[in-house]
């Protein structure tokens, strides 16, 4: 089952599922998926450029450093799967939902987040999330800013009390 650096293009694929794969480097390109499960797979830095993936079902699966461009992943599910340094743009993510995924450093970059669900989720990086963005989406993302903006002045704070009280000692 390692399919380590597959390569398919504009192919239409419709019910497989990939259960304990190593799709390791692997690239989908102008693919139309068709109740398609990923499940238990290594997927790191796996492509998908300009694809179908409209109710892809993901278990389990490491798809660390995943680029995925110009994709519609409407009604996709993703469960305890990990898409940490992932990058995903300019794609169609209306209705996903991400159930206990980790998604650190992902970065959504124009991409529609309508009414998607992100619940459990590990350190989700709202960074990039601009274009196409709803008000809930830009409430959380202010909140977040907000929120980073005041630890760092906490931080701060703190710091420089650490340095006078260290400099009142040294005198």
């Amino acid at each position: 089952k390692d399919l380590t650096g597959l390569c398919i293009k504009n192919q239409n694929i419709s019910n497989v599922v990939f259960q304990g794969t190593t799709l390791y480097n692997a690239v989908f390109e102008n693919c139309n998926f068709h109740k398609v499960e990923f499940i238990e797979c290594q997927a790191d830095s796996v492509w998908f450029n300009r694809c179908n993936l409209d109710g892809l079902k993901v278990k389990k699966t490491n798809l660390s450093k995943a680029q995925i461009h110009k994709c519609s992943i409407s009604k996709a599910h993703f469960t305890r799967s990990n898409l940490n340094d992932s990058l995903i743009f300019d794609s169609n993510l209306h209705l996903a939902v991400f159930l206990k995924t980790q998604l650190n450093n992902v970065g959504f970059d124009n991409c529609n987040l309508e009414k998607a669900k992100f619940e459990d989720v590990h350190s989700v990086s709202y960074t990039h999330l601009r274009a196409h963005e709803t008000p809930e989406h830009l409430v959380c993302r202010l909140l977040l800013e907000k929120k980073k903006n005041t630890k760092q002045k906490k931080n701060k704070k703190k710091n420089k009390a650490k340095e006078t009280e260290q400099h009142e000692r040294n005198r």
